[in-house]
């Protein structure tokens, strides 16, 4: 399994190899909580380059900001609200972590997209 501050792509029989997790970076009442995105859809795909689109990431604002973090909330399907992340989620992390979760759903995509490429 492939670790990246907080993001965590497993390939253990317990997960897909498309599972995304947010591992132990978030702590909910004290304890490190994983959680897991198993499945993206089409439009979660959408949603995320419409997130990344919208933000200036060399200048975020508040506003910009909380939209992020409501993506994030929605990529997990609500296990966890806005609140929990940006009390629960480690400064150091938050912007890796943002990034990360933008870059696994389109990763995904432009991987598919060259492994057609390839065989078209």
């Amino acid at each position: 399994m492939i670790k990246c501050l907080g993001i965590l792509r497993h390939s253990t029989r317990s997960y897909r190899k498309e599972d995304l997790s947010l591992r132990d970076c978030i702590k909910i009442n004290g304890k490190d909580k994983t959680y897991t995105a198993g499945f993206i859809s089409a439009r979660m795909v959408r949603r995320t380059i419409e997130a990344s689109k919208e933000v200036n990431f060399e200048s975020i604002s508040p506003e910009e900001l909380d939209k992020l973090m409501d993506y994030i909330v929605e990529l997990f399907e609500n296990q966890f609200s806005r609140d929990e992340l940006y009390d629960g989620l480690a400064s150091k992390d938050l912007i890796p972590t943002i990034t990360r979760c933008i870059n696994e759903v389109v990763g995904e995509v432009s991987s598919a997209t060259a492994g057609e490429e390839k065989n078209g």
